[in-house]
């Protein structure tokens, strides 16, 4: 499905459930900005609150994560040759296993108490830090969880 397909069957599911869009595009974001569930996952939400099969759910879901449910999805042209990558970022691809676990595990290092470097073991300290970088903080975890999840 195209993500204008997945615009469209997210109006419809929508729409023949009597909701107003605003008020399920609400519900996701309350959910993800509460960051205990990792939006790719939200479906199963939408289908306990509003009642949504499971595709009509899986599209809502598709069409909320690039950009919020409220407004039609742009074209984002081929050539992108202008944008300058920021030497400090690495880019990777993961697919949507790979991201929830990327996601337990960061959450699963925050209930550890991670996020303070004095209660991390040295092995893990190595890892989460550098030379020319301090370690994420358990805001700084938070942040980058919800950059994840509205990805």
């Amino acid at each position: 499905m195209t993500e204008r397909k997945y615009f469209e069957a997210a109006k419809t599911a929508i729409r023949n459930l009597g909701l107003k869009t605003d008020d399920v595009a609400d519900y996701m974001d309350e959910l993800r900005d509460s960051g205990e569930v990792n939006m790719y996952g939200a479906s199963t939400n939408l289908s306990r609150k509003f009642g949504f099969s499971s595709e009509e759910s899986k599209a809502i879901v598709l069409d909320y994560l690039p950009h919020g449910l409220r407004e039609v999805p742009n074209v984002v042209p081929d050539d992108t040759t202008d944008d300058v990558q920021d030497p400090d970022e690495i880019p990777i691809t993961v697919d949507r296993a790979e991201l929830a676990t990327i996601l337990a595990a960061l959450r699963t290092y925050q209930e550890a108490g991670y996020g303070t470097p004095v209660l991390r073991p040295a092995r893990i300290h190595d890892i989460a830090s550098g030379d020319d970088w301090n370690s994420l903080d358990d805001a700084g975890i938070d942040d980058l969880c919800e950059r994840i999840n509205c990805s």
